[in-house]
């Protein structure tokens, strides 16, 4: 059961939807992350940099562009709505997503700034 329980979270923790809320959300390296436009018209820019260019309203899934390296945040808005803005960050502590993660001490390391990964942390202690 510890097991399974492990291995749906870590799908929990990897993937993520941000939208154009002003939040910043943790999406360190490795994370899925979908960006949800809630029907605006929007396309995706670090400062002045294009990252996804193309304003539609569509949602996506993004390629691995919007996620940030341990101890970094990053800021993106929309270039047409410069108020419509999310960040992402990574805490320093975390593992790099290229390490098993299917061991104790990624899991604990990975999931320690997420709900499920304090309570899971808890009852495996």
């Amino acid at each position: 059961m510890k097991l399974s329980l492990l291995l749906t979270t870590i799908g929990m923790a990897n993937a993520i939807d941000v939208q154009y809320d002003g939040h910043t959300y943790n999406a360190c390296n490795g994370t899925l992350v979908t960006v949800d436009k809630q029907g605006g018209f929007h396309n995706v820019y670090e400062g002045s940099v294009a990252i996804y260019a193309e304003a539609s309203t569509l949602n996506f899934n993004d390629t691995g562009l919007l996620t940030a390296s341990p101890g970094q945040t990053r800021h993106f808005k929309c270039s047409i709505h410069p108020t419509s803005t999310f960040s992402t960050t990574c805490p320093e502590d975390v593992i790099s997503s290229s390490a098993d993660p299917y061991s104790y001490t990624a899991i604990t390391t990975s999931l320690a700034c997420t709900t499920v990964g304090l309570i899971l942390c808890r009852w495996l202690a």
